[in-house]
C-alpha cells in the first residue's frame, strides 16, 4: 500500500487500532500539514512501514501506546517541522525503528513515558535545531537507542526522569552546541550509556538531581564544558563504572 507523495492537508485519517503484520506500506516524502493521522495504540509486528523523508509541518499525527514489536519503521531523513507528533506511551520492543538523519527543527514531538524494552530506535545523524522533543519518564530497559553523531544545536530534548536499566543508549560524538538538553532527575540503574567524544560546546546539558547506582556511563574523550550537575550527581571520586575526563575531575571543587 502506498501513500508515497501524498499531501494530508485537511481532516482526520485514523489507523487506530491497526496492525501492520506484513507487506509493505509506504508515506515516504508525504506531507502532513494540516490534518490530524491517528496511528493510536496500533500494532507494528512485522510489515515494513516507510516514512522516510516525509514532512511533519503542522499536522497531528498521533502513536500513543502503538507497540512496536516486529518489523522495520522508517522515519529517516524525515523532517519534523511543526505540528505535534506524539509517541507518549509507545513501546518498542522488537522492531527496528529508524529516525537517522531526521531533522527536528520546530513543533512537539513526545516519546513521554514510552517504553524502549528490544529492538532497535535508532537517532543516528539526527539534528535537533528547534521545537521541543521529550524523552520524559521513558524507560530506556533493553533497546538499543544510539544518538551517534547526532547535532543537537537548538531544540530543548527533555530526559527529565527517564530511567536507564538495561540496553545501550549512545550519544557518542554527538554535539552539543546550543540545545537545551535536561537529565534532570534521570536515573542510570543498569544500562550502557556512551557519550564518548561528545562534544559541549554551547546550549545547556544538566544532571541536577540525576542518579548513578549502577550499570556504565562513559564520558571518556568527551570536550567542552563539564555539564552542569553531572559532578553533584555522580561524586567524587565518580563511583564504578562512571568515566569522566581527567579535565573535568580537576574542576570539581
Amino acid at each position: 500500500m502506498s501513500f508515497d507523495g501524498a499531501t494530508f492537508a485537511g481532516g482526520t485519517v485514523s489507523f487506530r487500532d491497526a496492525t501492520f503484520a506484513d507487506g509493505t506500506v509506504s508515506f515516504s516524502g508525504a506531507t502532513f500539514s494540516s490534518s490530524t493521522v491517528l496511528f493510536g495504540d496500533a500494532t507494528f509486528s512485522g510489515s515494513t512501514v516507510y516514512f522516510t523523508g516525509a514532512e511533519f509541518s503542522g499536522s497531528n499525527v498521533y502513536f500513543s501506546g502503538a507497540e512496536f514489536s516486529d518489523g522495520t519503521v522508517s522515519f529517516s531523513r524525515a523532517e519534523f517541522s511543526g505540528g505535534d507528533v506524539s509517541f507518549h506511551g509507545a513501546e518498542f520492543s522488537g522492531s527496528s525503528v529508524a529516525f537517522s538523519s531526521a531533522t527536528f527543527s520546530d513543533g512537539t514531538v513526545s516519546f513521554s513515558d514510552a517504553t524502549f524494552s528490544d529492538g532497535t530506535v535508532d537517532f543516528r545523524s539526527a539534528t535537533f535545531s528547534g521545537g521541543t522533543v521529550s524523552f520524559s519518564v521513558a524507560t530506556f530497559s533493553g533497546s538499543a537507542v544510539p544518538f551517534r553523531g547526532a547535532t543537537f544545536s537548538g531544540s530543548t530534548v527533555y530526559f527529565d526522569d527517564a530511567t536507564f536499566s538495561a540496553g545501550a543508549v549512545s550519544f557518542s560524538v554527538a554535539t552539543f552546541s546550543g540545545s537545551a538538553v535536561p537529565f534532570r532527575g534521570a536515573t542510570f540503574s543498569g544500562s550502557t550509556v556512551y557519550f564518548h567524544g561528545a562534544e559541549f560546546s554551547g546550549g545547556t546539558v544538566y544532571f541536577h538531581g540525576a542518579t548513578f547506582s549502577d550499570g556504565t556511563v562513559y564520558f571518556d574523550d568527551a570536550t567542552g564544558a563539564v555539564p552542569q550537575g553531572l559532578l553533584a550527581a555522580v561524586g567524587t571520586p565518580p563511583p564504578a563504572g562512571v568515566t569522566l575526563p581527567a579535565a573535568w575531575l580537576l574542576s570539581a571543587p
